[in-house]
């Protein structure tokens, strides 16, 4: 009897839960204001401002660190280019013509290694204000370029000349000049023969500078661009 009783009392229990509104309609309801509805905020990081903001973000930050690797790698060459023209330049104030022929050579070595480390960031040149600094170190390292060259026309001028102008380390041939007069006309007839590597020097010498000219010094300070005992 007591089961009879209780399944009597769950079939005559009512049920409210269609009276009920449903959920979709209380966030409705929840959301209108002045009889409208109102659109839910997005977050800020989904805003289309952010995620453009974001990217031209990440994007400088990768090119600082790319470019920052580049001027590391480019700059140990452009360290290593230095001291070897040091070396030469030493090489040929003790008149060692054949130290300065050889660190004439490990020089455009390392120029060309500073070149080509370099040239990863060539594609930046047409960026504007950046562009314009990069071109600048292009326009130097075409002069050192020009510089080499006329290291290696000075050397093969001079060189079959070194033991009468009193270069070491060659292997000159004997020229046997015993007389003073015998000095003066092989002087003579040597600036002779030398006038055209003159000329092509000159040459060169005004292409490296017309590659100087071509950069801005007001963008530099002038402790860069001028020596400290200056």
């Amino acid at each position: 009897m007591e089961n009879t009783s209780s399944d009597d009392l769950k079939m005559v229990t009512p049920t409210f839960d269609k009276f009920l509104p449903l959920q979709d309609d209380v966030l409705i309801e929840a959301n209108e204001k002045d009889g409208l509805p109102v659109v839910p905020r997005r977050r800020f990081f989904t805003r289309p401002w952010f995620i453009i903001l974001m990217s031209i973000i990440l994007v400088l930050v990768s090119l600082s660190i790319w470019l920052g690797i580049v001027a590391s790698r480019t700059y140990g060459h452009v360290m290593s280019t230095s001291s070897h023209a040091q070396s030469m330049m030493t090489a040929f104030e003790s008149r060692d013509l054949a130290t300065a022929e050889s660190e004439l050579s490990l020089t455009k070595s390392a120029l060309a290694q500073a070149q080509s480390s370099f040239s990863a960031a060539r594609p930046l040149q047409y960026i504007p204000l950046l562009g314009s600094y990069l071109k600048d170190v292009d326009h130097v390292f075409v002069a050192a370029a020009r510089g080499t060259q006329v290291g290696d026309l000075v050397i093969s001028a001079i060189k079959p000349y070194a033991d009468i102008m009193g270069f070491t380390g060659t292997d000159t041939q004997d020229l046997q000049l015993t007389t003073a007069e015998d000095r003066i006309i092989f002087v003579a007839e040597t600036v002779e023969k030398l006038a055209p590597q003159m000329d092509q020097i000159a040459s060169v010498l005004k292409a490296m500078s017309t590659e100087f000219n071509q950069i801005n010094e007001k963008r530099y300070p002038k402790t860069i661009l001028t020596p400290k005992n200056i």
